[in-house]
């Protein structure tokens, strides 16, 4: 979660070194706090993953500074292949 975000900030995500797309990412907006979900399926891997976030510009009327809350990643796990 992100608080203090707005439609006029910009932010650039990366998982493992690989952008995401924040234009496909589900986003939900709850005042000033936003959720995005992001299919990481593809980039995320076992063991450690940096995920880097860099704002590339801000919201001139919001004096409040962009906080980063958590980061939840949720696992799906497919059923073993039948043999």
């Amino acid at each position: 979660m992100i608080e203090q975000f707005t439609s006029l900030d910009q932010l650039d995500f990366q998982l493992n070194g690989v952008a995401l797309d924040f234009a496909s990412a589900k986003q939900r907006l709850n005042y000033n706090d936003c959720w995005l979900d992001f299919d990481v399926s593809k980039t995320m891997r076992k063991g450690n993953n940096a995920l880097a976030i860099k704002a590339t510009a801000r919201n001139s009327h919001v004096l409040a500074p962009l906080t980063v809350r958590h980061v939840d990643a949720l696992v799906r796990y497919s059923a073993p292949a039948a043999q």
